[in-house]
């Protein structure tokens, strides 16, 4: 997450940052106003327009959907602030009412979402559709440039880096470049296309795993595949044919299965061909391989491949997600559409 604040003064908040997202929502403390409302809104920081000289009435309603988490309430207008840039007029939903589904306990942790989509994300639930807080700093022009960097930290011990407008020097001999591909999928299959939609694709032509146990190395073409990337969702996603090759490689029986971080050195690196100039990416087992703690207090480690949901609607795209991003550096260029 990184802070963000909105209004003036400026009232802060926890924003989970999210390049396939677009709709900023905030906790309303109207909210507060039903006692039964009031019980789900209260872990959260909320919005008081009431104390804000920027504030601009809109209302009109609207409900939106993020992971789990339901939120209705309407819609206003506040000046809102990320890391020194100021975004004046910044349309958001103000929640008066926020739902987690059952079983979902992890929507205490933020109460935002900073969505950098470079495109509007399509998403089936939400009712309205306005600019990003990404839009309407290029549009507003109050960036150096027309970039953003992110450093995705790889376990919930480390800390990730944001940077708006710039990017950090320290990395510029180690970077490869990937242009941008504007083809978003057609169809409704709300566990994809709010991802591919959002306009972070680059081309992708293989992947392979080294040797484990008694099987050589895998190698899978993708002729004319597209990756679509997001650090929206936590795992990587491929046709169901290429994800059953991974699993009996990885001798693994069962998706729900997870491993003790102690053996993760057995398994292998995996290895992706990126971009029109075919770069090679590889990743070892301690970078796209996700820790968690269980029950008992035991940390564990968890693949992250899973098989894509109604693939044969989009046979030709693998979804690369946190895993991927995890321990990495990546600049979004929105003037040179490159990653």
């Amino acid at each position: 997450t990184t802070s963000i604040s909105i209004g003036n003064p400026a009232q802060p908040f926890r924003a989970i940052v999210d390049i396939t997202q677009s709709n900023l929502f905030v906790p309303s403390w109207n909210c507060t106003n039903d006692s039964y409302e009031a019980e789900y809104c209260l872990p959260h920081l909320m919005y008081n327009s009431t104390v804000s000289s920027t504030y601009q009435p809109d209302l009109t309603p609207a409900r939106l959907h993020y992971y789990g988490v339901y939120t209705w309430g309407n819609l206003s207008r506040d000046t809102v602030h990320i890391d020194g840039v100021s975004v004046a007029g910044q349309e958001f939903q103000e929640a008066t009412m926020w739902r987690p589904a059952y079983l979902i306990d992890w929507d205490e942790q933020y109460d935002s979402v900073l969505g950098l989509a470079r495109f509007h994300a399509t998403n089936t639930y939400d009712d309205f559709n306005v600019t990003s807080p990404l839009e309407n700093m290029v549009q507003q022009k109050v960036l150096e440039r027309n970039v953003f960097a992110l450093r995705h930290p790889r376990t919930d011990d480390e800390e990730g880096e944001l940077i708006l407008g710039g990017v950090d020097d320290a990395f510029r001999n180690s970077l490869i470049t990937l242009p941008l591909i504007n083809d978003p999928p057609d169809g409704d299959d709300s566990n994809f296309i709010p991802f591919a939609s959002a306009g972070w694709q680059v081309a992708v032509s293989s992947f392979s795993l080294d040797s484990y146990r008694d099987k050589g190395p895998l190698e899978i073409a993708l002729p004319r595949y597209i990756a679509v990337l997001t650090n929206g969702y936590t795992n990587m996603m491929f046709p169901s044919h290429i994800a059953h090759q991974i699993a009996e490689h990885l001798h693994w029986a069962d998706w729900l299965d997870d491993f003790s971080c102690e053996e993760r050195h057995r398994f292998p690196n995996v290895t992706f061909t990126l971009g029109t100039q075919q770069h090679r990416l590889m990743l070892s087992p301690w970078q796209y391989m996700h820790e968690v703690v269980d029950p008992e207090g035991h940390k564990r480690c968890i693949l992250p491949f899973n098989p894509l949901y109604e693939d044969s609607h989009h046979p030709d795209y693998i979804l690369l997600g946190a895993a991927f991003f995890a321990g990495l550096y990546a600049e979004f260029d929105l003037d040179k559409q490159s990653i």
